[in-house]
């Protein structure tokens, strides 16, 4: 039986992958559908073929791209509001330090409560 598996070429060929299936199972039905044909590709497995009882070979049409957006300007455009976010995430917790910082002098100054005591009002007011 053949692995139900993605074959993007990582860590496996994809040539690799088909020889060693139709080794493995040479009397059988090969179809592929596809939209790009590389007849050197083809070269890396025509040897397999010739054992199988039906080859098909579906070949689709190029995609068109209608989009003026290409890949990398939404990939730029999601780093930008990442780094955005992130910038405005410092602001927060550089003011939040800042607020704390300037209640707690507040509290050394007045001496009528501790820092903790402060902080345990300001969490559950």
């Amino acid at each position: 039986m053949i692995p139900k598996k993605i074959i993007d070429n990582s860590d496996v060929k994809l040539s690799t992958f088909l020889n060693d299936v139709l080794k493995e199972i040479p009397n059988t039905q090969f179809d592929i559908a596809t939209a790009f044909f590389n007849i050197q590709a083809f070269a890396l497995i025509k040897d397999n073929i010739q054992g199988v009882r039906r080859f098909r070979l579906l070949l689709g049409k190029t995609p068109e791209i209608r989009n003026e957006v290409t890949l990398s300007a939404v990939l730029l455009k999601m780093i930008r509001e990442e780094v955005e976010r992130f910038d405005n995430l410092k602001k927060r917790i550089a003011w939040s330090r800042n607020s704390y910082n300037f209640s707690a002098k507040i509290i050394q100054r007045s001496g009528s409560m501790t820092r903790s005591s402060y902080m345990e009002r300001l969490l559950y007011l």
